[in-house]
């Protein structure tokens, strides 16, 4: 079998990066399935993810447009 080896460093220093790191190693016991597991769920859902992006960037058009706030837009987002 044929293998590629990447690898995936975390700033323990950076909260952030900690946090991930540490939700990661909670997860699971294989670090490399897990990975490759989140990846192809991103992968599969790459056009909702996209069309998720461009709802927010339309929802935030139409706020600037009718001088809404960001209460507003949490209901609109319950709306939606």
């Amino acid at each position: 079998m044929s293998y590629k080896r990447r690898t995936v460093c975390f700033n323990l220093e950076n909260r952030s990066e900690n946090d991930l790191y540490e939700w990661c190693m909670a997860e699971s016991d294989n670090f490399s399935k897990f990975v490759r597991d989140i990846l192809s769920l991103y992968k599969d859902n790459q056009a909702l993810i996209e069309t998720k992006r461009n709802d927010a960037s339309i929802i935030d058009e139409f706020m600037i447009k009718n001088k809404m706030n960001d209460d507003d837009k949490m209901y609109m987002n319950d709306i939606l």
